[in-house]
């Protein structure tokens, strides 16, 4: 008898049901030597004959093997395989939910070292002054640095328009006051400068050490930038 038929007797020979086979090797006498393939499950439901069963395919994020009754849901971190006979790691730079269907890339803006992460939020931020336009990057090398004098406002940036950056005649983005006068700044540009911007005076070039001068109005902080008017 051969693959994909059983053969009850008489010469006869019939057809298995779809998505099953036969035992390898051995010859069937019943459609109950036929059984389903891999990503299938057994359901007798289908019948009101109780020797009669179709071959249904598992429901997405679940998988079967050869031969199953039930089909297993996928835990979180993990994704069927492309025959949905087993769950395999969700790989760097992706995530899932329990039961999911595939493997989801991070979206920009972040980045995942883990394998089977299990969400988003298992995917991290870039940090603050870089970004990413990647989606699935699997490495902090793949946020992308702002230009030098530039940052981001906050973590999770995803392109180069987030990086804000305010132009001075030796492209330095530092103004040097005099102290005992008023710093006025008026005909500001840069990279993604809007209203509501603000400068700080420090007694040292800019630094993530900025030490902000004592005994300055406002902290040395000036009020927020707008687009007609300079601030002291």
């Amino acid at each position: 008898c051969p693959q994909g038929f059983y053969c009850p007797g008489m010469d006869e020979k019939r057809r298995c049901p779809a998505n099953s086979n036969t035992t390898e090797g051995e010859e069937g006498k019943t459609m109950h030597d036929c059984l389903c393939m891999p990503g299938h499950f057994k359901n007798s439901s289908t019948s009101f004959d109780a020797d009669l069963f179709t071959c249904s395919p598992c429901q997405e994020g679940h998988v079967a093997q050869r031969a199953s009754l039930v089909c297993d849901p996928c835990a979180a971190g993990t994704a069927p395989t492309p025959i949905s006979d087993a769950c395999q790691a969700c790989p760097l730079g992706t995530f899932s939910g329990a039961a999911s269907a595939y493997c989801t890339l991070c979206l920009p803006g972040r980045y995942s070292v883990t394998l089977q992460a299990v969400s988003n939020e298992s995917c991290l931020l870039c940090d603050a002054g870089k970004y990413s336009n990647i989606s699935g990057a699997n490495s902090e090398k793949l946020c992308t640095p702002c230009p030098d004098g530039a940052s981001t406002e906050s973590d999770g940036a995803v392109s180069l328009s987030q990086c804000i950056r305010p132009d001075t005649p030796d492209n330095s983005s530092v103004w040097e006051c005099v102290s005992g006068r008023p710093c006025i700044v008026r005909g500001l540009s840069g990279i993604g400068l809007r209203d509501g911007h603000k400068l700080a005076i420090s007694n040292q070039s800019c630094s993530p050490s900025l030490q902000l001068v004592e005994r300055v109005p406002g902290g040395g902080v000036s009020e927020g930038a707008n687009h007609t008017a300079g601030q002291e």
